[in-house]
Parts: structure tokens; sequence; C-alpha cells
């Protein structure tokens, strides 16, 4: 990250909650498709993340199988049960480096 930090997308610009459930409720009910996964940016920043999730799991009956997420892990312990409650059955957890100075580089964070 640059020392400056990053500029954030605007909420106006993100899909919005009705506008994710809408999309994801065509894609399996009409396309068929059985694994959707949130990626970013960083997914769990989203006040409605756990909403989402759920959303997504009440479209199991109709073939989706799998729910998955991409995450820095930043904020996962605190938000773990959660997700799992929620219907989260698969994350993917992106590391920037195993070597703690290299991280401190990278994301400006200890």
């Amino acid at each position: 990250m640059p020392e400056e930090g990053i500029e954030l997308t605007a909420n106006d610009q993100l899909l919005t909650t009705d506008e994710i459930k809408q999309i994801s409720g065509l894609f399996v009910k009409t396309l068929g498709v059985t694994k959707i996964r949130l990626t970013g940016g960083e997914p769990l920043i989203r006040k409605d993340i756990i909403d989402i999730i759920r959303h997504l799991s009440e479209l199991r009956p109709f073939g989706l199988k799998t729910i998955g997420l991409t995450t820095n892990g930043i904020v996962l312990d605190r938000m773990c049960s959660d997700l799992k409650l929620a219907g989260l059955n698969a994350i993917n957890i992106s590391l920037d480096t195993l070597r703690a100075d290299k991280y401190e580089l990278i994301t400006r964070r200890k």
C-alpha cells in the first residue's frame, strides 16, 4: 500500500445489498451457478456482508453449493463465527508475504 494510502471506491459506485441479492438469485436460479465467491477489495469491510451471505444461503435449495470469500484475514477473528453461522462454507486468505518485515512494508501495518 502506498504511504499516502489508497482512495476507496465511493459507496454509490458499489453494488447495493439488494443489487447483489438480485444478481446472485438470477445467476443461481436462471443460469445454474453453483458457486459464488465474494471478493474485493476486502469484502469483510462491508457492513452488510453477513446479510449478503445469509441471502446466498437461501439459494441453496436452488442449487447453490459453495459460498466462498477471499479476504486478507485482518478482521476474520472477529467475524469467523458469524460468517459460518450465516452460511459461508469456503474461505481463501490472501497473503501478501510470510515475512513480517515485508508485510509491514507492503501493508503499512505491524
